[in-house]
């Protein structure tokens, strides 16, 4: 018996194996979590267009989503916009554990008066309420300590924009949290210029352009960018479709 890999320049999906191979989690679970890593990272979910997808039911695809809910690799949060109404859900896909995600909320305690309205019919989760990740998790206190972290967040910006022609900010509070998250994973600005270059060869000219930006370059598929091989052809690589 072999497996057998079509050779691919296009329309494939880079994801960690983390999930795929966790004993905890069922095979549909794992194509859920399959089929949603292979989107955009800017991409609106909604259950209505998962179920539309697939042939489960719309009680097998929500079971599968409450799993991957229950094991971290998925985090639903529904800001509160005013008292009693809230906004929409987002919701944060992760191909590793956020074991974030069932730590207790201790830094923003609630003073708002209980919701006396009518619960919403998609019960809100209480998990997480931060869409980032335990790395990126430092207080704004910190990200502009820039002389003491010695983090380079205005070199990398710079080159950013140079390379793609974009007049992003390097005082952005959440471009600052990315690129801190990924320092504190190890990586370096050689690693950074690499990631932008590799995606600036791919995407530019091409309709993924729009995706060459610090949310994308820098957020949690950056080490999949980093090591993805050089183009070899000038047909255009969409790694984050199937």
């Amino acid at each position: 018996m072999a497996i057998v890999r079509a050779k691919r320049k296009t329309n494939f999906t880079i994801i960690g194996n983390t999930g795929l191979k966790d004993k905890q989690l069922s095979l549909k679970a794992k194509g859920l979590l399959a089929y949603m890593l292979s989107l955009p990272d800017d991409w609106t979910f909604y259950e209505t267009e998962l179920i539309e997808h697939c042939t489960d039911g719309r009680d097998s695809v929500r079971s599968g989503l409450k799993e991957l809910e229950s094991k971290g690799y998925l985090v639903r949060t529904q800001p509160r916009v005013k008292e009693g109404k809230f906004g929409k859900k987002d919701w944060r896909i992760s191909d590793e554990p956020d074991l974030s995600a069932f730590s207790p909320q201790t830094d923003f305690p609630s003073t708002d008066k209980p919701q006396s309205g009518n619960p919403i019919s998609d019960n809100p989760t209480l998990l997480n309420t931060n869409p980032l990740s335990t790395n990126e998790l430092s207080t704004d206190k910190n990200l502009n300590r820039d002389s003491h972290d010695n983090i380079p967040y205005k070199k990398i910006i710079d080159y950013l924009n140079q390379k793609a022609g974009t007049n992003y900010r390097a005082s952005s509070s959440a471009t600052k949290r990315l690129i801190n998250g990924r320092f504190h994973d190890g990586f370096k600005f050689n690693d950074f210029k690499c990631v932008i270059d590799n995606k600036v060869n791919d995407w530019k000219g091409t309709t993924m352009e729009k995706y060459i930006r610090p949310q994308t370059l820098f957020g949690t598929k950056f080490e999949g960018y980093l090591n993805q091989k050089s183009k070899l052809a000038s047909a255009p690589i969409y790694p984050d479709l199937f």
